[in-house]
Parts: C-alpha cells; structure tokens; sequence
C-alpha cells in the first residue's frame, strides 16, 4: 500500500501549509493605516526529501490589519499579537471594506492576516493580573480600586458654562450663595454613592 502512504505525506504536507494562526511580534506600526510589520514568533518545520526534519522561521509579514475591539490604545515594536489568518485574499477587501470579488483565489495565506493584540506567553504575563481590572499599554487601567472616577466631558462642560457665563450682582452681599447654587446644579451630575458605581474608574 505504498500509494496510500504516499497520498498520507501528500496530504500531510498540504495541511502543514495552511496558515490559521500563530503568535507575532510587531516590528513597526503605521498608525495612519491601522497596519503593522508582523514577525511570526514559532518556525516552520517540514520533514525534507531525505526524511530529516527541517525547521526555518517565517518572514515578516508586511501590512497585517490590527485588530480592536471597540477601543484604539497604542501599538508599539515589541508587541506580541494572535496572527489569524483568513481563508481568502484580503487585498480587495482592505482598499474599500466591502463585499468583493478577490480576484485572487489563494486560501489561506501568510500574507492574509489579522492581528489581535494583548497575546502573552506564560513567562511574560502583563504587568498586572488583577480581577475585575484592565490593562492597556500606555498605562491605563480600567476597573482599579485604588484610581478615580472619570467625569464626561460633558458634565465638565458644564461647570465651565456656570463660571464662563456668571454675572456677578452688583451691590449684592448673598457671600455668593448665587453661584454655589449654580455649580451645586451643574456638579449633582458628577456625584454618586461609592457603593455599587457602575460609572468607570481608572489610574
């Protein structure tokens, strides 16, 4: 039953070349185009014609689309990213963002990838591994006990509006009961019960 191992090998070797995904590391970062240099961090490994094992490592991958879930933080050289890969070309798609033709039919590509930051390996975990809490490079952390609440700008604009806007009263002796009146009505927004806060906290 040779032919039979032969089509094994065959088909081995056609799955060790699909890409589905990996590890990364950025190497540079186009902020401009929400793009990055990608190295993939684990070797390609192939059994040769003479049956040895022979490992190399992969190439960058130039123009990898980063991947946020609904919040932009800053991405640095030296990150590790979740290379995906996707089943068809992403070359039409990445100039308009619709439904194309890929006039390409190549499947699953190196060079077709996404990035997914925020990956560590278990010897280098994130600075801090605290529950209930998030850590986003650039040091912002959401959920900290020890930070502060965070006011809208919204709230804040409108104590700005109370002191832009305030006419004093001539002649009046009140010792500016007006005006704390006023900023009392424009802070009850911004005050709430320690106790259950649903509003975010950050440091």
């Amino acid at each position: 039953m040779t032919w039979i191992a032969d089509l094994k090998g065959l088909i081995d070797s056609e799955l060790r070349n699909i890409n589905v995904a990996i590890p990364g590391k950025v190497e540079s970062y186009d902020f401009a185009k929400g793009t990055a240099d990608v190295l993939p961090l684990i070797k390609r490994a192939r059994v040769g014609h003479d049956g040895d094992r022979v490992v190399a490592p992969l190439p960058v991958i130039p123009g990898v689309h980063i991947v946020f879930s609904g919040m932009t933080f800053p991405i640095e050289r030296g990150d590790t990213v979740l290379l995906v890969f996707s089943q068809a070309s992403l070359d039409k798609w990445g100039v308009n963002g619709r439904l194309v033709d890929p006039e390409d039919d190549r499947h699953h590509d190196i060079t077709d990838a996404f990035a997914i930051p925020g990956v560590y390996s278990i010897g280098r975990p994130p600075d801090a591994r605290v529950q209930g809490e998030t850590v986003i490079p650039g040091n912002i952390r959401l959920g900290s006990t020890g930070g502060d609440y965070v006011s809208l700008k919204k709230d804040l604009d409108k104590l700005l509006n109370v002191f832009q806007n305030w006419l004093p009263v001539a002649g009046s002796a009140d010792g500016g009961t007006l005006l704390k009146t006023a900023l009392t009505a424009a802070y009850a927004p911004l005050l709430w019960k320690s106790e259950g806060a649903t509003k975010v906290k950050a440091e």
